[in-house]
């Protein structure tokens, strides 16, 4: 204070740049912001709970806010993570200590604008991308993190226990999602070689938050530390590694092991491409590769492309020695030969010939690489107009190129809508008509062109290879292409899902796959439109009436039935007998569905006012049963749910519920009526 007072501790958010922020906070949590500054993290007062959380929601929201206008996305990976990390953060600072509801982190975004957006324009520019980003992962989070704190809170209850006090049963959490009960083991107390339990929040409790909540590591450790307690990270770090050894293990990639056949090749010198420019080449057999059952012909030179970058490989024919090898795909190994995999009726003719120095004639199918190319250049297309719809931050995080589809993922963080599906899909046909030309050529990677796309966290060399489409698009890549945009002939998107937070993927077709696909999909069309005597231009007004005339009948269907229920309800009320001081209502009924006969089992109770009613029904292979108790059938020392678990024992299946009212069922149907009637 006045540069000579220092009574109070110094700190770095007693600066302007924060008062924005912290003044949207107060508004938004009823509270403020006095400057106190904790000693240590246990024990803090409400104030300094409070204090920190404002600190921590100003820090993080300006840090999100700055890396996402610079097209940093929260997601799983590299700095994509540490930004997603740090919103999570301030997230759970905000449920946690100031009783925010889930939304308010994108609501501070106004206020990092006001505060920084002078000297960081970009923040004024992409406010609605930013805000949008937030809210996306917000509301993801915020799905998971009231379950995950509940899982933290209750089992790191157990690590309380007195001196040599020990968990005897595991506590269980109950999550009710709409109808469904899950329930979650929360036994995770680490113990001591005694046996009792210890002071440190075990590996798999960090595990399953992270895995199952979204929890990173910090923040467990975060939420451990304010409690006095340690984590086990050597033990999340065993269950880490072993998830990625069983991620790595189903992704099924083939594994070629050398089996060098000649001394001539020992020193592996990679494969010289030459299919960027032809499909036929002379070449010399090097090497013969062997892995299990497979075989592969290794060549000094080749015009097969090996598969990479996800792009497909080629496969053709090679003519060695008057035998004809059909190769029925392309990879690459890490010295960068390219290996050509035999089908299997030729493996066993490399028994008959030797091939090993031989001159080969190679040959590429035409037909499949020009499939493969146009489809890798309608990829590139495709990522050209999603960044023109969907704004830069859009960038390729993973591909797939065939000859009949391809697939495209990329980095977003909402749902693509139709229109703007649509509107992507125009923008690439309108490039393919355009009949651009596509040119590649070699540039050291400093001197490429400034537009051309290249992602952070890729790994390229000192020449790179940049494919520019009409000078619109341009991308570093080794693949192959069409010559003008003109061949792919048209694209149509197939789909878009989500495949990760904050990924999204899209299937499309190209070329011939792309005629099938609307031959495909207008045969289906004129099919319906023949069912329904109407034009390709009247079937979706068609079927709208038909689903509004369905819905009129089930509506009419439905008050039928309920009539009809109340009619089956004054009869079965009327025939109830006196037992136990109590109105008793036994019987098997003829109802559509559980719900039906949950209906009728409240309507005769409302019948009846005071007693029970037990109703049972058939459905298919299966038997269900429901009971309903008055208060007075309850105070007697009636529960529905023992009385629905008695008959649903007796009928070989399960079944409870409340005091009043219970369902249950059983696969014995045959003996439905012989269980009510006892």
């Amino acid at each position: 204070k006045g540069f000579k007072d220092f009574t109070h501790a110094p700190s770095n958010y007693n600066a302007d740049v924060f008062t924005a922020i912290f003044r949207k906070i107060g508004e938004l949590c009823g509270r403020s912001y006095q400057a106190t500054v904790p000693e240590k993290r246990e024990g803090l007062s409400e104030q300094e709970k409070t204090d920190v959380a404002f600190r921590v929601l100003a820090d993080h929201a300006r840090c999100v806010s700055c890396a996402i206008a610079d097209n940093i996305l929260p997601a799983n990976e590299g700095r994509n993570y540490v930004v997603r990390r740090i919103l999570r953060r301030g997230i759970m600072y905000g449920r946690k200590d100031l009783k925010l509801a889930t939304g308010f982190f994108e609501k501070l975004v106004p206020a990092v604008v006001e505060s920084l957006g002078g000297v960081f324009p970009e923040l004024k520019h992409r406010q609605d991308i930013i805000r949008r980003v937030i809210r996306a992962e917000e509301e993801n989070f915020g799905r998971t993190l009231d379950r995950g704190m509940a899982l933290f809170n209750e089992s790191v209850s157990m690590l309380f226990l007195p001196p040599g006090g020990t968990t005897k049963t595991p506590s269980y959490i109950q999550d009710r999602k709409g109808e469904k009960i899950v329930s979650i083991e929360v036994g995770f107390a680490q113990r001591d070689k005694g046996g009792n339990v210890t002071r440190e929040v075990a590996g798999d409790l960090a595990f399953s938050l992270y895995d199952t909540y979204g929890f990173p590591l910090d923040m467990t450790q975060l939420l451990a530390q304010e409690r006095g307690l340690t984590v086990d990270v050597e033990g999340f770090n065993r269950l880490m590694e072993e998830q990625r050894q069983r991620a790595r293990a189903a992704q099924k990639k083939e594994i070629i092991v050398a089996a060098t056949e000649g001394e001539e090749t020992t020193e592996q010198q990679p494969t010289k491409f030459l299919g960027y420019t032809q499909l036929a080449a002379t070449a010399k057999v090097i090497d013969v590769v062997k892995s299990g059952k497979d075989a592969y012909l290794v060549f000094d030179q080749t015009p097969f492309y090996a598969e990479m970058g996800g792009q497909a490989g080629d496969h053709g024919v090679a003519k060695i020695a008057d035998h004809n090898f059909a190769i029925v795909y392309t990879i690459k190994d890490k010295a960068g030969r390219f290996l050509h995999q035999l089908a299997p009726a030729c493996v066993l003719d490399l028994q008959k010939v030797n091939v090993l120095g031989q001159t080969a004639t190679l040959g590429v199918s035409p037909l499949n690489r020009r499939a493969i190319t146009r489809h890798h250049t309608a990829a590139h297309l495709l990522h050209w107009a999603l960044r023109k719809v969907l704004g830069t931050h859009v960038h390729q995080a993973g591909t797939s190129k065939t000859k009949t589809r391809l697939r495209f993922d990329f980095a977003h963080f909402e749902q693509v809508r139709p229109d703007q599906l649509r509107e992507i899909e125009r923008l690439v046909n309108d490039k393919v008509l355009d009949n651009a030309k596509v040119e590649a050529y070699e540039v050291e990677f400093d001197k490429k062109p400034a537009d051309t796309l290249a992602f952070f966290g890729e790994k390229y060399g000192k020449i790179v290879r940049v494919v520019d489409i009409g000078g619109y698009s341009r991308e570093l890549c080794g693949g192959t292409h069409v010559a003008t945009t003109g061949e792919i002939g048209i694209v149509k998107i197939v789909a878009e899902m989500a495949i990760a937070a904050g990924t999204r993927r899209i299937e499309a077709v190209a070329g011939q796959a792309a005629y099938d696909f609307v031959e495909e999909e207008e045969t289906a069309l004129k099919a319906i439109g023949s069912q329904l005597s109407a034009g390709p231009t009247d079937v979706a007004k068609k079927v709208e009436a038909l689903l509004a005339h369905r819905a009129e009948l089930e509506k009419k269907l439905k008050a039928l039935e309920q009539r009809a229920s109340a009619g089956l309800a004054d009869e079965l009320a009327a025939k109830a007998a006196t037992k136990d001081g109590l109105k008793q209502v036994s019987a098997v009924v003829t109802v559509d569905s559980p719900e039906a006969l949950r209906a009728l089992g409240a309507q005769v109770m409302g019948k009846l006012g005071e007693g029970i009613v037990r109703l049972g029904a058939a459905s298919g292979e299966k038997a269900s049963v429901v009971v309903f108790c008055s208060p007075a059938a309850v105070k007697a020392g009636f529960q529905a749910g023992k009385l629905v678990a008695e008959l649903s024992a007796k009928l070989g299946g399960k079944g409870g519920g409340k005091p009043d009212f219970a369902m249950g069922g059983g696969r014995d149907v045959a003996k439905l009526g012989e269980v009510l009637k006892g």
